[in-house]
């Protein structure tokens, strides 16, 4: 995948975005996601596990639990991952997110503190910035490994 930028005018532009991320997806690979908070990458992840057929009745952040996993028929185990309250990166370890991020499929919001954990997994990427006007841009692509 070439690096692209999307303009974000809605959230069915949102939802268009995810499945072309979706289509680019095998395990395992780590999704990262960067932006400000507000910038859509939870909605973004809803409709990115939506596509890659997980079951998202009971969806929510996972700020506060850190990291939530989602069935998928497809996919097995599919997991949303926030590290924004994470501080070290001893912590991640104690939270087995290197072995996570080896065998699964990995939506990651706040990747920064892992980024050395992520070397050797498909990384793809997608960082949501928002304009004045009120849209976002959404600049997305692959990582080498």
């Amino acid at each position: 995948m070439r690096n692209s930028t999307i303009q974000i005018n809605s959230v069915q532009d949102t939802k268009t975005l995810a499945l072309k991320i979706a289509r680019l997806i095998s395990s395992p690979c780590a999704v990262l996601l960067k932006g400000q908070l507000g910038s859509g990458k939870t909605t973004f992840t809803k409709f990115l596990l939506e596509e890659l057929e997980a079951d998202t009745q009971f969806f929510q952040s996972p700020t506060f639990p850190i990291m939530l996993p989602y069935e998928s028929e497809k996919f097995g185990t599919l997991w949303h991952i926030d590290l924004y309250r994470i501080e070290s990166e001893s912590d991640l370890v104690e939270l087995y997110l290197p072995e996570i991020f080896s065998k699964n499929i990995c939506i990651v919001e706040w990747p920064q503190i892992a980024e050395n954990l992520f070397y050797g997994t498909r990384r793809l990427f997608v960082e949501f910035s928002m304009n004045k006007d009120g849209t976002r841009t959404a600049n997305a692509g692959e990582l080498p490994t």
